[in-house]
């Protein structure tokens, strides 16, 4: 698509208000729910109504990503079909409208896919400010216990915590090909308050994920010249990660919740988890070439629940074995397509900051969704789609 075909609606240049809506979308995804889905409605809004849908529907098609996310799209609805809860399955095929935003970014040219991941970086970073705020008492908690900043208070911390590796990544990155010594200066102390704002934070994987790309992290900013310095200071930094207070707790809690498990209570964060990952195998078991159906988990569930008090969990807090369970093979299948073809589009790219943020983002995202549903989520959901669909390459 060339980028000198600019559509009008009405006295407006359509593609300068599509990238607009896009960035303020990117901008308030990581700090609250309805603003950042209000301006997500109105890109699409602008997308379809200006008519650009029209063009980019047919590039669409010469997309490598498009089969595995038009699959995948069409999995849940298909799953309603044979679902045991329509209701339930109903509310998660819904959120296939995510995958919009990945038809809807094909008409933003190569040159502003960096300014979308900026956005994204600002709304980030003052969100981290806020967070910060609320720790030290400056600003009160919207939220009880934790301090994930945020203008409406609700927040799922699992993917606020994986984003804030992204963002540590991204900026890690563009510390590389910065000259001034400020610009250094102030992606030093905005990754600093990224790894701050994570270690007095619940999310758990975030620290997974942090921990592995660490290594990656630091050696961006401390070049190839510097292995040594740069060895040290993974290890400086993991010593003082790990004994920071509230990550502290969170890895006793899963010791103990693990000991309670195995004790029989499984009413735990963790044991939950243990609870639903080991039902997940036998519900797949029992249906493995299609699952039960789009919304089925909880009442298939049901039936291996010996503790009428325990909590039913309407997923099984993991991506992959709620594709198993709700579509069987298929469904494994389909988020492996779509994940290999993820990766493969960021590393092809890896040397230009789009390229290299997909990547990135594809191995958190794969490291989030063994622990939680990372494809249902908002904040990672949207993410994952916009990402897909980013042009980050000139000649895509």
């Amino acid at each position: 698509m060339a980028t000198q075909d600019i559509k009008k609606f009405g006295f407006f240049d359509s593609e300068r208000i599509l990238f607009y809506s896009f960035c303020l979308m990117l901008f308030l995804l990581p700090m609250t729910k309805s603003p950042a889905l209000i301006a997500g409605g109105l890109t699409i809004a602008l997308w379809v109504f200006s008519g650009r849908f029209i063009k980019d529907l047919g590039a669409l098609f010469k997309q490598q990503w498009a089969k595995p996310v038009l699959l995948f799209i069409l999995l849940p609805w298909l799953g309603l079909l044979w679902t045991n809860d329509f209701e339930k399955g109903l509310d998660f095929a819904q959120k296939s409208y995510y995958w919009l935003f990945a038809f809807a970014v094909i008409s933003i040219p190569h040159t502003r896919a960096i300014n979308l991941i900026w956005a994204f970086i600002a709304g980030l970073s003052l969100n981290v400010l806020v967070s910060i705020f609320q720790y030290i008492g400056i600003i009160p908690y919207l939220r009880r216990d934790f301090a994930t900043g945020l203008l409406t208070g609700i927040n799922p911390y699992i993917s606020y915590s994986l984003i804030l590796v992204l963002g540590m990544a991204i900026l890690s990155f563009v510390f590389r090909n910065v000259e001034k010594r400020w610009q250094k200066v102030l992606i030093i102390i905005l990754i600093a308050s990224y790894i701050f704002n994570l270690s007095i934070i619940h999310g758990r994987s975030g620290y997974i994920a942090f921990l592995v790309l660490l290594p990656v992290i630091i050696f961006n900013l401390a070049g190839k010249k510097h292995i040594m310095k740069g060895v040290i200071a993974v290890v400086l930094i993991t010593v003082i990660f790990l004994f920071s207070p509230m990550v502290q707790n969170r890895i006793n809690l899963i010791k103990e919740e693990i000991s309670l498990y195995y004790q029989g209570h499984k009413g735990t964060s963790v044991g939950l988890r243990l609870y639903v990952w080991e039902n997940s195998i036998k519900i797949f078991a029992n249906s493995p070439l299609i699952g039960v159906g789009t919304g089925g988990f909880a009442k298939s569930l049901e039936g291996f629940n010996s503790e009428p008090s325990l909590l039913i969990l309407d997923q099984p807090h993991n991506s992959f074995l709620y594709m198993a369970t709700s579509f069987g093979l298929i469904g494994i299948f389909s988020i492996l397509w779509l994940f290999v073809v993820f990766l493969k589009k960021g590393w092809r790219c890896r040397n230009n900051l789009a390229g290299y943020s997909v990547f990135l983002f594809g191995i958190i995202l794969i490291i989030g969704s063994m622990t939680d549903n990372q494809i249902l989520s908002r904040i990672t959901g949207i993410l994952l789609a916009v990402f897909m669909g980013m042009r980050v390459e000139k000649d895509e």
